[in-house]
């Protein structure tokens, strides 16, 4: 188990396929991957080391695979890394395009997948370990996308565009997606899944959208959804799951009288 400092998009490639190993980015390093990997990275790329991004942004990586650990009970961590411009062309089939039991924190993602990806991050069924704390991000999901993440994650803010599915867009499974905000635009997406959304909003496009699961046994503060973008929402447990319209989101003061948590400035 060792402390590995690197310097290049290269070097941190080959130093996170180590199990145990914690990868030490450069203090805000901008590395583009058309000139390490011109032609894209063929494959899945190995994934086991913890990173400290040290906001080091990784960006333009066209990966034909996903990223991946060798052991999915693992939980490689990772903190303060940015991925962007990312395009994914995976083989479809099941799988994250961080695939496996990944800990993120105050990460930031943004790709167009290109293929079959089941979800941003992979989850561990049984596991209510957190995924994702303090991380944003924004899929463009033109192949055939479905999920955001199976497992527990707080404090995030996802952007989803999903032109081409009738799926739905988002499955909390018997986790919590906890305080974080969604914004989701599938004009085709046939229902969304309210599960366990403790303190969210919910809002984007989903015309066709309606419920398609209760909230199950709910805990912690109610879900917001803008009733101006899922007009034919209508949550099965209206006392944890609430239709605002955009302007009352806006309005703190509203938000309040319905029970919705907003600190009050000291």
């Amino acid at each position: 188990m060792a402390t590995v400092n690197v310097t290049s998009l290269e070097e941190f490639v080959s130093a996170v396929a180590v199990a145990g190993d914690t990868v030490v980015c450069p203090e805000g390093a901008d590395w583009d991957a058309n000139g390490t990997y011109p032609d894209g990275y063929s494959g899945n790329l190995t994934w086991n080391a913890a990173v400290l991004g040290n906001g080091t942004t990784i960006r333009n990586l066209h990966l034909y695979g996903r990223f991946r650990t060798d052991d999915e009970y693992r939980r490689p961590y990772m903190d303060a890394l940015r991925i962007v411009d990312l395009i994914g062309s995976a083989a479809s089939g099941s799988g994250g395009l961080f695939d496996g039991n990944y800990h993120m924190t105050n990460c930031a993602v943004s790709a167009v997948l290109n293929a079959s990806y089941h979800e941003i991050v992979n989850w561990i069924y049984g596991s209510d370990a957190l995924l994702a704390n303090k991380c944003s991000f924004n899929i463009d999901a033109a192949g055939g996308f479905d999920t955001l993440s199976m497992g527990k994650v707080r404090y995030c803010r996802f952007e989803l565009h999903l032109p081409n599915s009738n799926w739905y867009p988002y499955y909390a499974s018997s986790e919590k997606c906890e305080e974080s905000e969604l914004a989701i635009f599938a004009p085709n997406a046939g229902g969304l899944y309210s599960w366990q959304f403790p303190g969210c909003i919910i809002h984007g496009e989903l015309p066709r959208a309606a419920e398609r699961a209760s909230s199950g046994d709910w805990e912690g503060d109610m879900m917001l959804f803008s009733t101006d973008g899922l007009p034919n929402f209508s949550p099965y447990d209206p006392a944890h799951c609430k239709g605002v319209t955009d302007a009352q989101l806006r309005d703190p003061e509203y938000l309040r009288s319905i029970g919705f948590p907003i600190a009050i400035g000291g």
